[in-house]
Parts: structure tokens; sequence; C-alpha cells
């Protein structure tokens, strides 16, 4: 939503360079009639998610209001008031980072950042890394709360070659990664498919992708050396209790 509502003007990375390294193009500064606000954990900080007002938004889905909320006057709106009228914001959902330039950097999808022993690591951010690997086509990944703090990074992996066999290839995968990046970031496990599921609109079901991953858990755990009859059963028994 954050990249429909704002415009970077490439003229101007020599002067953002002077500010911050960059690893991506920055999404800039608010269009014509558009406001945006940042909104972090507190009101200093620079960092949080970004929302939208001004009279580019209208007033809401039908028989959904969670998207949006109103603000109070002192978060800017006393600047164009004709636009912002009853101060009504949509919640995009992007996470960003304001320089000091103005300019807004694009960190991630909210639901898509975890917190790991302190770090912020964006999923987005492994998956893109992990599609740079010779062996990969496309990657998704995931992430799961276990118990207490106990978070475990899942990536599904789909392989170029599909004749490869995936588990032979996670050593090399572990090893490529953990070169370049820090350990917190490197997926706890690896899980090879032909694809992915995908949403009415196309985009990858991350929701189905955590169903699958418990699945193949529960199944990996007991199969042991067990027959193929009972195997059968045993996907009888675990299937229901995570696709209905």
């Amino acid at each position: 939503v954050a990249g429909d509502c704002t415009y970077f003007d490439c003229k101007r990375i020599p002067l953002v360079l002077k500010e911050e390294m960059l690893t991506s193009v920055p999404i800039g500064l608010p269009i014509t009639n558009c406001n945006v606000q940042l909104i972090g954990e507190n009101s200093a900080s620079n960092e949080g998610e970004l929302y939208v007002g001004g009279s580019c938004i209208f007033r809401g889905y039908y028989n959904e209001s969670d998207g949006f909320v109103k603000l109070p006057q002192s978060y800017g709106c006393e600047d164009i008031v004709d636009a912002c009228q009853s101060q009504l914001y949509f919640k995009t959902g992007d996470l960003v980072k304001q320089l000091p330039t103005g300019d807004f950097i694009f960190l991630g999808r909210k639901d898509r950042i975890v917190k790991i022993h302190g770090q912020r690591i964006a999923l987005e951010e492994v998956e893109n890394f992990l599609r740079e690997h010779p062996y990969i086509n496309d990657a998704a990944v995931v992430c799961r709360n276990l118990q207490a703090e106990l978070v475990l990074i899942e990536a599904f992996i789909i392989l170029k070659d599909k004749q490869q066999l995936g588990e032979s290839l996670v050593p090399a995968i572990r090893s490529w990664m953990s070169n370049k990046l820090p350990s917190v970031v490197l997926p706890n496990r690896f899980i090879f498919t032909e694809s992915f599921p995908v949403s009415s609109s196309g985009k990858i079901n991350y929701e189905s992708l955590v169903s699958s991953a418990l699945l193949t858990k529960n199944v990996k755990d007991k199969i042991g050396n067990i027959s193929c009859s009972d195997l059968l059963q045993l996907i009888k028994k675990v299937w229901p209790q995570y696709f209905i």
C-alpha cells in the first residue's frame, strides 16, 4: 500500500546515501493530497507502521473497520484540514523507517517481521536471500512460536531441478547462508516442496504453509519404520487436526 502513496526521485539517492547505506530503493515521500504518519512504539521513534490519510482514501471497507483509525489533530492534519477532515487514516500494515531527509524506507510487512532474541527479522528478506542460491527456484519462510520464547523459522523450498533430493542439499544451503547472514536468521528447518499454496489473489498462503509444516513434523516424528498401511492410517488420523 505504501508504494501507492509515496514516490522517490532517484536523483535524491546521493543525498540519502549520506545518511544511510541502502539495500533497496527507498519508497520516498508522500504524493500530493496524501498525508502519511509513522506510528512507532513511542513518539520519538523513526520506525513503525505507516498510516495513510487525506483525500486519497475512502471511509472504509463494507462491514470492516479494523483497517482504519482516527488520529488526534496533533498528528498533522491541521496542515491539510480540508483533505483529512475527520483525521481518518488507513493502517497500511507496512513497517517503514524514516531517514533524516524525510524519505521512508520499506522494512517489510508488519505480519512478516518477527523478533528473535531481541533482533528483528524480516522473513521476506530471508526469502529473497534464499532465492539467490543457485539450486533454489523459489522460497517461502514462516515462523512458529512453539512455547514461551522458543521460535522456529521454517523455510519452504522449491528447487530448480525437481530430480534433486532436497534433504541432501540442506548442509550446503545452511553453510552458504551462514557465511553471509547472522546465525539467528538461519532457518531451523528446511522443507522441500513442488509448489506453494496460494490465496484467491494469487499470493502465497502462509497460514496453509504453517499448517503443512505442523503436519510434516508430526508425521516425521511418528513414522519411524512403520509399514505403508500403517502410514496411511497415520495420515488419516493426523490430517483432520490441521486441515479441517
